[in-house]
């Protein structure tokens, strides 16, 4: 009886392993069938950045499975909003009241990324504080 029990466990266990690596490739074609769309947007406007990022903007929230998405771009010195997803007018609206702005601590990780200076080698983002820069 204790064969039976085993057996049991291993289509168990072989069940759930088909089930991960389904999953895994699931995702894996969205990535892929997202890549792709935005090659085609960046086929389709040589020149014209906004579309390819209103294309990563979109498919950036549908992957991430997120209420909505934004994309900033630094000039050096200020974060300009290029491109939103998923956003109503009002929450659109103060989103872009926040921009163009300087980075600065607690505006958002995004912000973090470029006042802190980069890690060194003996330690990573993951560790690194999220503290202002000099």
């Amino acid at each position: 009886m204790s064969n039976v029990g085993a057996t049991g466990d291993r289509v168990a266990a072989l069940t759930q392993q088909l089930s991960a690596s389904e999953a895994t490739r699931i995702e894996a074609q969205a990535y892929q069938r997202a890549t792709s769309e935005i090659l085609q947007v960046m086929a389709g406007s040589p020149g014209n950045v906004a579309p390819v990022f209103e294309a990563i903007v979109q498919s950036s929230a549908e992957l991430c499975e997120a209420e909505f998405s934004a994309i900033t771009q630094f000039d050096g010195e200020l974060l300009q909003l290029v491109a939103v997803s998923n956003m109503s007018a009002e929450e659109l609206n103060a989103y872009r009241q926040l921009s163009p702005r300087p980075p600065s601590p607690g505006l958002s990780l995004v912000a973090h990324f470029w006042i802190v200076p980069p890690p060194t080698s003996k330690m990573s983002r993951k560790t690194q504080p999220m503290t202002p820069g000099p």
